[in-house]
């Protein structure tokens, strides 16, 4: 039987090779909240919190075709040690069409693992209060969030990329949730 630990190691070998520096230096970055991986000297393009996608170089064929095989929407795992991940056309890639610090907010939360709940409750306990309302309709597209909300979304963002010990909610209403109808 493999060693999974050992496994592990030469998988993040095989990935660093494949992806080369250009790559590895964005998912680096704390505040990068995604990559669109492209191959045969397309560009590489990079979204980091609060900011608008830019390019910042081409990958080569091989190099697009190593990003675009690992599947989840943000690779690689946390404890693999790398701040952010590549993310790919799949179900459940942020929406098209809203705010950009909406788009880095709901990245956040995906990189964080973290549920609206959960975000609502990180958010509080450092200091910036979001009702589940506004956020939920934020993250839908029926309400975009003012001039001023926007600055507090985009300095929370910056501050807090990564949370530690993020909390965990189990699907479905709260404990003692009664249904009044």
């Amino acid at each position: 039987m493999k060693d999974a630990t050992g496994s592990k190691c030469r998988e993040l070998r095989k990935l660093r090779a494949d992806l080369g520096p250009l790559t590895l230096n964005a998912l680096e970055d704390p505040l990068t909240a995604g990559l669109t991986p492209k191959g045969d000297g397309r560009p590489l393009r990079q979204e980091r919190l609060g900011e608008p996608m830019r390019e910042i170089g081409s990958l080569s064929l091989g190099q697009a075709h190593a990003a675009i095989i690992f599947r989840p929407v943000f690779w690689p795992p946390r404890d693999w040690g790398l701040s952010a991940g590549i993310r790919v056309g799949m179900p459940g890639a942020v929406k098209e069409g809203l705010p950009p610090v909406i788009k880095s907010l709901l990245t956040w939360r995906k990189r964080n693992r973290l549920s609206r709940r959960g975000a609502l409750e990180v958010m509080k306990e450092r200091g910036l209060t979001v009702s589940m309302h506004t956020l939920t309709a934020w993250e839908q597209g029926t309400r975009s969030p003012g001039s001023y909300s926007t600055q507090l979304l985009v300095a929370f963002l910056r501050q807090h990329p990564r949370i530690e010990n993020p909390p965990y909610y189990p699907p479905g209403p709260p404990p003692g949730f009664r249904d009044r109808r």
